[in-house]
């Protein structure tokens, strides 16, 4: 039986549904009708915006001459060529995107003011355009006479007829929008947008879907210049000036970004209020600006973020369910005793050199990880170690050396394409992507492995739903796997230390490696998760994961590797089992500052004691 709140929340949609069909004739005729028109083609203009930088967190000021585009190529072809509505609206939308990728294919390259400044520039430059070649576009003067759509024997002369066109674009809008976000695509525009490094390394390739998105967007602001040139049957080039493009990113903030429904009603709340405001007179700016401004400082997630508190706040809670137990947690592996590591080298390092102007963080280091072996690679803080996972994954270019993965080359390689190749890793410092769920972080990891395109996406065909499924049950196995499926719903911010920790390693193995690298797993675990993070690698070992292991914890290192390579000053001091390497002295040394008799297995953190960060430095990773 239906919950109560269920059927008031049905019975609300259904009113708010029923209000907006009848919109057109509640409202006066004349300029009422045509304010909800142009506030629909707004709204359009907000939701391709959101596409990119809601989602994408690609910061555009371009958008104007995106618009300006469409509603230009519709009036060309309808005025001078007498081309249908159905033809002229793929038109605007073409042409609009394949500026985007004019655009985009440079301007992506760069990052947060200057990407806006690029595209604000484009738009300033389209409207420069249009203003002086007069034999195309009529300057100042404009083109007028662009005719009414017709659809089939019916022509939308009313602003009520059109009201429903405008309306049903905003519709597929939001349903394409809606569609691509819970896609392997969106997934990958949040991820980008949260970590661009972390999602390279995850397999997602980050100029060829910030392209994607920016040209989508840019096809769907052309869509609303079509519409915007057959409402009001005129354009001229003083429409689409740089203010367009400043309102558009303001109806995205007040509405709420990266949400559909806040971008839509951001975009009809700033496009009425104006017209609301007119009593004002002289003091229009004043109310309109305080307005915009309280409404950013005390909303600074939009009308949605604040709909959401409320929803939340009144939705009454269930009691709460106990916590799903974790993997059964069984004795460490002793190393070479399960599954031991066969004689076929599976990544071959040689002479691997890196440096950064005059340091060398490293020199020379060589060494071979057998299949189905755990190889740690220790030493002193700044001796190397998680610079040369940068380097074999494609983060930091390496200044010579070679390295082989199951016999194909890889240094040089973009990160993406190193993932697909079946190496995956995690990070010193923990890149989740905070603002996307647990599972959805872990289903990120399966971009590389799917194939379905945006096209397949946006209409849901049956192979695209296919391969959403098998994502998810990816996605679930993996966090199956290290104990974290109860908490597949939660935001990945709101995890505790050690559960995000896990959450990199599910992420990493979503990608299906037969190589993983894993930097400091086990730093700031207390020792019972320490534990547990050994038993974890010992059966991802016997399941036949390769693991080449950055690790400070020597009772971790010590009593699951097979083989351990260690780094000083960026060069290979020593290499062999670990008992072998606990009685080197020169490793010894290196560790601790001096001789001793004691070795290494009685620390838990050789960094007390030995060498501070920084003695051989790197530069940071890029931002987050």
């Amino acid at each position: 039986m239906p919950r109560r709140s269920d059927a008031a929340r049905t019975a609300a949609l259904w009113v708010a549904g029923g209000a907006v069909v009848l919109l057109p004739w509640l409202v006066p005729a004349g300029y009422v009708r045509r304010l909800l028109n142009l506030a629909g083609i707004q709204a359009i203009l907000v939701l391709s915006l959101n596409l990119l930088y809601g989602y994408a967190g690609q910061f555009s000021f371009g958008h104007a001459g995106f618009w300006a585009i469409g509603a230009y190529t519709t009036a060309l072809l309808t005025v001078n060529l007498g081309t249908p509505f159905w033809l002229a609206l793929p038109a605007a939308a073409g042409m609009a995107g394949l500026f985007g990728i004019v655009v985009g294919v440079p301007a992506l390259s760069l990052r947060g003011p200057y990407l806006a400044f690029a595209t604000l520039g484009f738009g300033e430059i389209v409207r420069l355009v249009l203003l002086n070649w007069r034999e195309l576009t009529n300057g100042q003067d404009g083109i007028a006479g662009i005719p009414a759509p017709r659809l089939g024997p019916l022509v939308l002369r009313s602003d009520a007829a059109f009201y429903y066109l405008v309306l049903a674009f905003i519709l597929l809008t939001a349903l394409v929008s809606t569609r691509l976000a819970h896609s392997r695509y969106g997934r990958a525009f949040l991820a980008i947008r949260e970590s661009e490094v972390a999602a390279d390394a995850m397999g997602v390739p980050i100029a060829q879907i910030k392209i994607r998105a920016f040209v989508l967007s840019a096809m769907l602001a052309g869509v609303a210049g079509n519409l915007y040139a057959h409402l009001f049957r005129y354009i001229s080039p003083d429409v689409f000036t740089f203010d367009v493009s400043v309102g558009l990113m303001l109806m995205l903030l007040v509405g709420g970004v990266g949400t559909i429904g806040g971008a839509i009603t951001g975009a009809v709340l700033l496009t009425v209020l104006p017209e609301w405001l007119r009593f004002s007179r002289e003091y229009y700016m004043v109310f309109y600006g305080t307005g915009i401004v309280g409404l950013l400082i005390l909303m600074p997630d939009g009308l949605a973020g604040l709909t959401r508190r409320l929803v939340e706040r009144w939705r009454p809670r269930p009691e709460a369910a106990p916590a799903a137990p974790g993997p059964p947690v069984r004795a460490p592996v002793p190393a070479g005793r399960v599954a031991p590591a066969s004689d076929a080298v599976l990544l071959d390092v040689d002479d691997l050199t890196c440096h950064f102007g005059g340091l060398a963080a490293l020199d020379g280091v060589s060494f071979a990880v057998r299949r189905g072996e755990i190889r740690s690679l220790i030493g002193p803080n700044g001796s190397g170690k998680t610079t040369c996972l940068n380097v074999l994954t494609g983060i930091y270019a390496p200044t010579r050396g070679r390295a082989r993965f199951g016999g194909t080359p890889i240094l040089g390689r973009p990160p993406h394409r190193i993932t697909a190749l079946g190496i995956a890793r995690t990070f010193q410092t923990i890149r989740v992507f905070g603002r996307l769920s647990v599972l959805d972080n872990v289903m990120v990891g399966q971009h590389c492995r799917t194939s379905a395109g945006m096209l397949g996406v946006m209409a849901a065909t049956g192979s695209a739903r296919a391969e959403e499924r098998r994502i998810r049950d990816v996605a679930e196995e993996a966090l199956g796997r290290v104990g974290l499926a109860h908490r597949r719903r939660v935001p990945a911010a709101s995890l505790a230390y050690g559960e995000r920790r896990l959450l990199e390693i599910a992420r990493a193995l979503a990608t299906r490696p037969s190589l993983l690298l894993l930097d400091e797993p086990a730093a700031g675990l207390n020792p019972s998760e320490s534990r547990d993070l050994m038993t974890l690698i010992a059966r991802l070992r016997e399941e036949g994961i390769t693991v080449l292991l950055v690790e400070h914890n020597m009772r971790l290192v010590m009593g699951i590797s097979d083989r351990v390579t260690v780094l000083d000053f960026g060069k290979k001091l020593a290499e062999g089992t670990p008992a072998e390497v606990q009685a080197h002295p020169a490793v010894i040394e290196a560790y601790l500052g001096r001789p001793a008799a004691e070795g290494l297995h009685g620390t838990s953190d050789p960094r007390v004691g030995g060498r501070r960060e920084g003695v051989v430095g790197t530069p940071p990773l890029p931002g987050p």
